[in-house]
């Protein structure tokens, strides 16, 4: 007796490519669903959380610092959040970020130790102003793997 080989005909070869059609287009909205970075990934630049930072901003460095008020006009808080985000920082360094505000170019300084001296807090700033000379502004900082926007948003 010689085996019958499957085909891919008939009703029931049709429900299996049915079955593996949709299949790959569940994966497919997976796969885009994991590369398309989510609301919650983006830098909060509320008052809330920059006073959550300076409730432990003796913990940071030797310094605190502010919000930007340059974050109040749209465009350049789409072009600053947007570069610092494009650079997608991890780890538990204690790190800041500085941008020179025309063109969202991003200046980084990684601190030694968990709090940052104030040399270290100031470098990232300072290298932008020996390029630029001006419109330099601090965007963010990295504390304890948390993210810290330095930005006054548009919406506050």
């Amino acid at each position: 007796m010689t085996a019958k080989p499957k085909t891919l005909y008939g009703p029931q070869a049709q429900t299996k490519r049915e079955m593996i059609r949709k299949l790959a287009v569940i994966l497919s909205a997976i796969i885009l669903a994991y590369s398309i970075p989510a609301k919650a990934d983006r830098l909060v630049c509320s008052q809330s959380e920059h006073l959550r930072y300076m409730k432990m901003v003796g913990e940071v460095g030797e310094m605190g610092i502010d919000r930007d008020p340059v974050g109040e006009d749209v465009a350049a808080f789409e072009r600053l959040t947007a570069a610092y985000e494009t650079l997608n920082p991890k780890g538990p360094k204690t790190s800041l970020f500085v941008a020179y505000v025309p063109t969202g170019q991003i200046y980084s300084k990684v601190c030694a130790q968990e709090r940052c001296t104030m040399e270290e807090m100031a470098t990232p700033e300072q290298a932008c102003l020996i390029d630029h000379m001006n419109q330099c502004s601090y965007v963010a900082l990295r504390f304890r793997g948390e993210e810290f926007c330095l930005l006054r948003s548009p919406q506050n």
